[in-house]
């Protein structure tokens, strides 16, 4: 089912009893769960498994809600699950945080899928400043597109950062927003560690720039830069290069031997070669 088609049916109380959401935006998922909820006008619960859900229905006689089942995996194992929740005639949302466009499920039961595909910059762009509109705030737009850029194009760190602007509530946000932008939204651009650690050889200080967002446990991060340096040196006679590679070698084993916190090798690294 696409997204337009759920859209149009929530507006026109015309919601399936049974859907199956998934995939990576999940607070658009979320967004529609409420939307489903409030038109419905049943509150929603979630659940670990259909397990819990049926025995439930079964026992409850007189309370109802919207029923929602995260990440069950017996449901991807055992679709019989899946007509037996059909059958209860129940509101029911069957909801998978991750996406696997060659699972069985989304296949067989594709009428009741609706997939939450990954935003792009502009879509989540129109979605903020709408959000904004709402509460009578103003900021540009080439404002908005930098805080998408920055939170890596990722609905949920957009909405998380545009909430600290809605609670200031200033009608004319955008001195406040530039304040922001410098100090206090966190950059959540993911840093490819192979092209980062390449600015280190290079003595390129805006490496440190990259190191807070890399996620690599430091022993990979040696063993990365080892590499690189060796290859490199192989081609030319920097000294700096030898230098590289005897710290790395040196930070690796005191790490395994326990004579050195891996806490500080980077910093000990990056105090020596930049």
């Amino acid at each position: 089912m696409d997204i337009k088609i759920l859209k149009s049916s929530i507006a026109s109380s015309n919601i399936p009893q049974f859907l199956i959401f998934s995939g990576e935006e999940q607070a658009l998922c979320k967004q529609y769960i409420k939307k489903i909820s409030e038109s419905l006008n049943k509150y929603f619960k979630y659940y670990n498994s259909a397990d819990e859900v049926l025995v439930e229905i079964d026992t409850n006689m007189r309370e109802d809600f919207l029923y929602i089942i995260l990440n069950d995996e017996n449901l991807i194992k055992k679709p019989a699950y899946i007509d037996a929740l059909i059958k209860t005639g129940r509101n029911i949302i069957v909801y998978n945080t991750s996406y696997d466009s060659k699972c069985s499920l989304y296949k067989d039961y594709k009428d009741y899928c609706v997939i939450f595909k990954k935003l792009d910059k502009y879509s989540i762009t129109l979605y903020l400043l709408k959000q904004l509109k709402k509460h009578d705030i103003e900021v540009s737009q080439d404002r908005i597109e930098k805080l998408v850029d920055i939170c890596d194009c990722n609905l949920s760190y957009c909405l998380n950062e545009l909430d600290k602007i809605i609670t200031l509530d200033q009608r004319n946000s955008n001195v406040l927003f530039d304040f922001m932008l410098e100090n206090n939204f966190p950059d959540y651009r993911k840093v490819n560690t192979f092209a980062s650690l390449y600015k280190v050889l290079n003595k390129d200080k805006s490496f440190l720039d990259d190191y807070a967002k890399i996620g690599d446990p430091v022993i990979s991060i040696l063993s990365i830069l080892y590499k690189q340096a060796q290859s490199k040196l192989d081609n030319s006679n920097n000294i700096r290069l030898a230098d590289i590679i005897q710290i790395c070698s040196m930070l690796d084993s005191g790490i395994k031997d326990g004579s050195i916190s891996d806490k500080y090798a980077i910093d000990y690294l990056l105090l020596k070669v930049l």
